[in-house]
């Protein structure tokens, strides 16, 4: 289990039972949820939803025009990535997002993030239109800086050392170059995580397009949804109606309502919902049927 930047730490204890309501208890250990008894339903086992397969493909898009840029600056300086870089980069990236729902989640007070790339704003009231696009730009610093990091100081390691030539001083220098310019996108990029965390507190959704940019906040949803689509309630990262529940719309608030509604209506959105008293749930359309995910994990080890 990894502590999240930015000074917060675990929870003490191996696990952390919260009674949050009227027969509704929690079991989390660490930033993980271990099972969640709700009204008489519940969850057990948490599920990594980027490993669904349309979920992991819309995050990789975005990803892979940042990873694009950055492979092409390595490539101009001499230090061509390979696929094993890319993999780790990806998983980065995945990180980026679970801690932005993890914070969110932290706050207790509720909110929700849609990831969409949407053209048609009329299913939308963006109340506060805003253009943040920290997140790529910070995360295409920090890549190029971790990949040449360690280039270099793999070229050190091959590098005769008995004479301690000019070569070898401009490599220490330029790597710990490097390392400052690592560091400092790092911070830069916790803030930018907490500040895009901070928005949940509005009242309304976060509009995140697939480059992890903010296009506004305190967002409405007033489209009224696709009434043939159908709903469920899996724990499977390959859903089908078969391993599902169908979801009971009266039990769930406003939030998860109208992101089920929207999601119905755009098959390529994936859209998060934070309780101020339970879990972080995941919805997205899979053919024809909104799928909800009660029990996504929201940490990974071995991150930034």
């Amino acid at each position: 289990m990894r502590f999240d930047q930015g000074g917060e730490w675990n929870p003490p204890g191996i696990l952390q039972a919260k009674i949050v309501g009227i027969g509704h208890i929690v079991v989390e250990s660490g930033k993980s949820l271990i099972a969640e008894l709700n009204g008489g339903d519940l969850v057990e086992d948490t599920v990594n939803i980027f490993q669904v397969k349309k979920i992991g493909l819309t995050f990789l898009n975005g990803f892979t025009k940042c990873y694009t840029k950055v492979s092409s600056q390595a490539q101009d300086l001499g230090y061509p990535v390979n696929d094993d870089f890319r993999y780790h980069a990806f998983t980065h990236w995945i990180d980026i997002v679970q801690r932005i729902l993890y914070r969110a989640k932290v706050y207790d007070h509720g909110g929700a993030i849609l990831i969409s790339n949407i053209d048609d704003l009329s299913v939308l009231r963006i109340n506060y239109r805003i253009e943040y696009g920290r997140i790529s730009i910070l995360f295409e610093k920090w890549l190029l800086a971790d990949w040449l990091s360690d280039s270099v100081f793999l070229k050190l390691i091959n590098t005769k050392k008995n004479d301690q030539s000019i070569e070898d001083i401009d490599l220490y220098r330029n790597r710990n170059a490097i390392e400052n310019d690592k560091a400092d996108a790092l911070r830069a990029l916790n803030r930018a995580i907490d500040f895009i965390a901070t928005l949940t507190r509005v009242d309304g959704l976060v509009l995140i397009d697939d480059k992890l940019q903010v296009k506004g906040f305190g967002c409405e949803i007033i489209t009224k949804g696709d009434p043939n689509c159908k709903s469920y309630r899996t724990t499977s990262t390959d859903p089908k109606v078969k391993n599902s529940n169908r979801l009971e719309y009266e039990q769930y608030g406003t939030r998860h309502r109208s992101m089920l509604r929207y999601c119905s209506e755009d098959k390529n959105a994936v859209g998060f919902v934070i309780s101020s008293d339970g879990p972080v749930r995941a919805m997205s359309k899979i053919g024809s049927r909104v799928f909800m995910w009660s029990n996504i994990q929201l940490s990974v080890s071995g991150l930034m």
